[in-house]
Order: structure tokens, then C-alpha cells, then sequence
């Protein structure tokens, strides 16, 4: 009986991180990049400031690396980026994550209600910017 308190205990007293679906599936639909902040983000959690760097670097250089591809091809498609987001999500989940977070199973999982609205605030933004951009080029400006 005081064991199992003690197990929970320890269970409670460990930070929440994000969950490595939510690696997966933000460095797919967003950026490898914003991926690449929420392992960040967990990684500092659990006191492994050296990796979090190192995976946010990393995820940075993915992202622009994507980025470069598709500003030097003509031809490169939405679905050829999506194909390089979901590789390196799965770089960042399975590599980068079960590394550096091999006892995650152990840790809650934090809420990604944040983020989530971060992204559809950055979506929102971006879409604006965008429609504003064609509003001004219909008025001749």
C-alpha cells in the first residue's frame, strides 16, 4: 500500500511534456519547425537543455531546408512538401524523441490546446496577409 503511494507520488511530482503524437502530427500538418518547439519545449521540461537545442536546430534546418527545395523547383508540388513533413516528423518522433525521451511512457502528457490555438492563430494571420496581398494588387496600389 505505501509503495503504490509512493509510485504515484513520483508520477505526480514529474512535469507534463508533450506527448510524442503531438511531435508528430504538428510537424506534419505545420512545420517541421513548430514540431521541433513542442520536442523543444518538452526536452527543457525535463531539464535536457542541450538536446532541445539540438532538436530545435535541427528542426529548423528541415524546415528550411523544405523551404528551399520548393523555392528552387518550379515543379515542387503541396504533396512532395507534405511527403518532407511527414519524413521529418518522423524524425523528430521516433529519432529525436524516443532518444532523448526513452521513459516518456512516464510523464503526463501536457495539453496541446495552446498550441493548437497558436496555430489556427498563425493560420488566420497568414491567410489575411495573403488576401490583403491580392485586395491591394486588385486596387492597383
Amino acid at each position: 500500500m505505501e509503495e503504490e503511494k509512493e509510485d504515484k507520488l513520483d508520477f505526480e511530482i514529474r512535469p507534463a511534456i508533450y506527448s510524442k503524437s503531438a511531435v508528430l502530427w504538428f510537424s506534419f500538418l505545420m512545420t517541421p519547425v513548430y514540431g521541433g518547439v513542442l520536442l523543444m519545449t518538452s526536452l527543457k521540461t525535463i531539464d535536457k537543455r542541450k538536446e532541445a537545442a539540438t532538436a530545435f536546430i535541427s528542426s529548423l534546418l528541415m524546415t528550411l531546408t523544405i523551404y528551399a527545395l520548393s523555392f528552387y523547383y518550379e515543379n515542387f508540388t503541396r504533396a512532395i512538401t507534405f511527403f518532407l513533413n511527414l519524413l521529418c516528423a518522423f524524425i523528430l518522433s521516433d529519432l529525436f524523441y524516443k532518444k532523448h525521451i526513452p521513459d516518456a511512457a512516464e510523464y503526463p502528457k501536457r495539453s496541446v490546446l495552446w498550441p493548437v490555438i497558436i496555430a489556427v492563430a498563425i493560420m488566420v494571420i497568414l491567410v489575411g496577409m495573403i488576401m490583403l496581398a491580392f485586395w491591394i494588387q486588385d486596387q492597383g496600389v
